[in-house]
């Protein structure tokens, strides 16, 4: 994390030639006001999440931590908890839900994935308690993850497949398939699917082993169209979220990004110039026209970004033809934009830099400007010069800038911008990780010795607080894996996704020159800032509160009653106000993982109460643009399915403890169903029968538990071990239990378990190792062990953390053999 800054305020009397100094409007002390007021105005925090790995099986476990970085005008003693949750890709609705404690901007804990999950792509979306006056939350993280189904090879599944795809105007259709399934069974089996265009689901009877299922045409030219196909039995269930193919023809963009914001006439420009198709960077190769005078031959890379050179003049017009195979003219030639007159050129010779920036700054003629260094949260110089056609490339010092994207605006003499620039200040301070294994291949169930150690460029040894995993590499989507170091320093800042290997734009010097001079290009932001009125007021942030209504045969009350407050670790009596509301801290949620907060009123005669529970959190709103199909954008710039990853299912055995049940009313049928969520009791079953599971609790897939309806109760034992054992549920009616609410509460972090050499069954753990809140020592250094279980291949070692000053992250590796 960066320190505190104070502002600096330099302002340095520059002249070139003898032209009289003419007055710009704003002194030094207005402009530091107005960066002042814009920076507590939008106060910046950054949530980082990581989590062990980015490829899951329903019913595994994502591991993770938090880290919120400390900013000048963020205050961390207000977040309070992490809320944390898995988004459903067809529906945009929140899966599963789950609230860490947070402390100094730190958390860390885990999140149970149900069993069934149809196999697909999920987003993580990540934030704090803390919301602004729009209600939406002030720090926010989100990561595409894929999930796949747990079964074995001959557990009853489903597959889809495409018929028919004659074109555009064809209607597509879906053939599904159950696999492992007599025809008796399949042809009674209930089908429902639906759109991610908003439809409401279509139910209807299966048609034996396989069913065709026919598309509407109008999700033929969306990018990224899916459908979630769901399966149900008398007593079995299995969903899947099917990608569709596109039938659109590809849009292809070229885009043009004057260094400076404009092209100006008569001067030579530097122009960078991205590439798409469908919104995804191609590499691409176009050539410059004036006219039909061939100028220049132009070139992107695989990152779909590239540069070029051009002396404009005034009343012509420039062109690039792409040249691409199949695709009509009409699509494939770009304008450039016009050339202006009389406005000053700004040209940077590097934007990386590490303490020194060298800037051209000229014009046709001699004028005065006014030059801003800043990165819009702070101005950190400011100094009036004389810009001339022969004005030398001057050196500003940046050692007083944070590390990262700063700017460098230039106003004319009525205080309006004219030119800006973006530049990476102190690119050079990193913390240098190593990880080292005591080998670089071990055996099944041996011992991995793992030593770390961190310095600064200078090799002095550095102190951090980090988390880290050792998981295996297939579980690994590395074509959308960010590190801490990228995201913050780049991602984040420029406010911008980066989408496939994001981890190259940062830690590739060239490949960040051109995302500083294309990607993070603004069209004077300083407007931004210019607009801020000294006397507007300061942003509302808050924390919501989680309140207990009681009422009394369904109304109001007029009087305070007392609620008992039942943790494991004691009971706490507090009382309502008089009209039954009660206030729960964050403090009386805090609980050991999968524990609940139990509510239970505090009276004599307790007939007729009722305590429900308001949670904000659970109906926060998020902007849309967090749903972005991330995997989506990676499968196609890849030109895969992520096939690979779909059927990376672990090649095991599973050993189960366990004993099969099958109720004679069986649970799973949509009649069989009690109401949504949990009863007054906090009872619930979850969708495959299991009465009060406690890793279900967060489900959206919950219901309400019939009386005298066979259910079962699993425990789960060490590793991938339960049982499972029938239960008859007797009804909420016992006196203890009127009038009870368990709600879930804000969980510490339950301590990982790696593989076991004591136990004699395969163990078949993808993630051998987690571990968050770990500490170097005054050397910098930390010693780690753990065991490999029963997987071969290769596995990653990952560290993400903090420092005093920075953020750090490492990669290491072995093999299991």
């Amino acid at each position: 994390m960066l320190k505190d800054l104070v502002s600096m305020m330099v302002c340095l009397i520059i002249v070139t030639g003898a032209a009289k100094r003419q007055t710009i409007p704003k002194s030094a002390s207005e402009l530091s006001a107005q960066f002042s007021t814009f920076s507590r105005k939008h106060p910046r925090s950054t949530l980082y999440i990581h989590t062990d790995r980015s490829v899951y099986r329903s019913g595994e476990t994502i591991w993770c931590s938090g880290y919120l970085t400390r900013k000048a005008n963020i205050d961390l003693k207000g977040h309070h908890f992490l809320v944390i949750q898995l988004i459903d890709p067809v529906t945009k609705s929140v899966r599963i839900s789950k609230k860490l404690a947070m402390q100094e901007g730190i958390a860390s804990g885990s999140l149970d994935l149900t069993d069934g999950l149809p196999s697909g792509e999920y987003q993580l979306l990540a934030f704090t308690n803390v919301v602004g006056s729009d209600m939406e939350p002030v720090a926010v993280f989100r990561a595409p993850l894929f999930i796949t189904d747990n079964r074995s090879d001959q557990a009853f599944s489903i597959t889809a497949s495409m018929l028919d795809l004659k074109g555009p105007d064809s209607e597509m259709q879906v053939k599904i398939s159950l696999n492992n399934i007599d025809k008796k069974e399949a042809s009674d089996a209930q089908l429902s699917y639906r759109f991610d265009n908003g439809s409401p689901p279509i139910e209807r009877r299966s048609k034996g082993k396989e069913t065709i299922i026919s598309i509407p045409k109008t999700l033929n030219h969306r990018t990224f169209a899916k459908i979630l196909i769901s399966v149900r039995t008398k007593d079995k269930k299995a969903s899947l979220i099917f990608p569709l193919p596109s039938f659109k023809r590809p849009s292809v963009k070229m885009r043009f990004f004057p260094e400076g914001g404009d092209l100006v006439e008569g001067a030579s420009n530097l122009v960078g110039v991205e590439t798409t198709a469908d919104g995804i960077p191609k590499a691409m190769t176009g050539y410059l026209y004036s006219g039909d005078r061939l100028l220049d031959t132009i070139r992107t890379s695989s990152t779909g970004m590239g540069r070029f050179l051009i002396e404009p003049k005034a009343g012509i017009t420039y062109h690039v033809k792409l040249k691409i195979e199949g695709a009509k003219a009409l699509d494939t030639t770009f304008i450039l934009p016009k050339a202006l007159t009389d406005i000053p050129t700004i040209h940077l010779l590097k934007a990386v830099v590490k303490d020194t920036v060298k800037v051209q700054i000229a014009s046709k003629v001699k004028r005065p400007v006014k030059v801003l260094v800043h990165d819009q949260q702070n101005l950190y110089a400011c100094f009036d010069m004389m810009s001339s056609p022969s004005s030398r490339p001057i050196s500003i010092a940046v050692n007083a800038l944070p590390k990262g994207p700063c700017l460098i605006t230039i106003l004319n003499l009525d205080g309006k911008p004219v030119a800006e620039r973006l530049f990476f200040a102190h690119y050079d301070q990193k913390v240098i990780s190593s990880i080292n294994t005591s080998k670089n291949e071990y055996g099944k169930r041996s011992t991995v010795k793992l030593k770390i150690k961190l310095t600064d460029q200078q090799q002095r040894p550095v102190k951090a607080l980090f988390s880290l995993a050792c998981v295996r590499d297939a579980d690994l989507w590395t074509g959308s894996y960010r590190s801490i170091e990228s995201y913050l320093n780049v991602e984040d800042k420029l406010d911008m996704e980066m989408g496939l290997l994001p981890n190259a734009y940062y830690e590739n010097e060239n490949i960040l020159e051109d995302v500083l001079l294309i990607r993070g290009w603004r069209k004077f932001k300083w407007q931004d800032v210019n607009a801020q009125s000294l006397k507007d007021t300061l942003p509302d942030q808050k924390a919501l509160e989680l309140k207990a209504i009681v009422t009394h045969g369904k109304k109001a009350l007029t009087r305070p009653v007392g609620v008992s407050l039942m943790k494991p670790n004691g009971i706490d009596v507090r009382v309502t106000n008089a009209s039954g509301e009660l206030v729960i801290s964050d403090q009386q949620m805090l609980l050991p993982d999968d524990r609940y907060l139990s509510l239970m009123i505090n009276e004599k005669d307790k007939e007729g109460y009722e305590i429900k529970v308001d949670d904000p959190y659970s109906n926060i709103k998020v902007s849309p643009s967090l749903f972005s199909d991330t995997f989506g954008y990676t499968r196609r710039m890849h030109g895969s399915d992520l096939g690979s990853i779909v059927n990376a299912k672990l090649d095991r055995t599973i050993q189960l403890d366990a004993v099969s049940v099958r109720s004679s009313a069986p649970y799973g049928g949509a009649l069989s169903r009690g109401k949504p969520g949990a009863n007054e009791c906090g009872d619930y079953v979850d969708e495959y029968g299991y009465l009060n599971y406690p890793k279900s609790i967060n489900s959206d897939r919950i219901s309400q538990p019939v009386k005298g309806r066979q259910y079962k109760v699993r425990t789960d034992l060490d590793g991938d071990r339960f049982t499972v054992s029938p239960v008859t549920y007797e009804g909420c009616t016992t006196d203890q239990k009127q009038g009870i609410v368990k709600i879930p509460g804000i969980y510490y972090a339950r301590e990982f378990y790696g593989v076991d050499l004591k136990r004699t069954a395969p163990q078949y753990l993808p993630t051998l190792f987690w571990g968050s809140g770990l500490l170097t020592d005054e050397n910098g250094e930390r010693e780690i062990s753990f065991d490999t279980g029963d997987i071969t291949g290769s596995f990653r070692i990952i560290l993400q953390g903090i420092t005093d000053e920075e953020v750090v992250s490492g990669t290491g590796g072995f093999l299991v053999k």
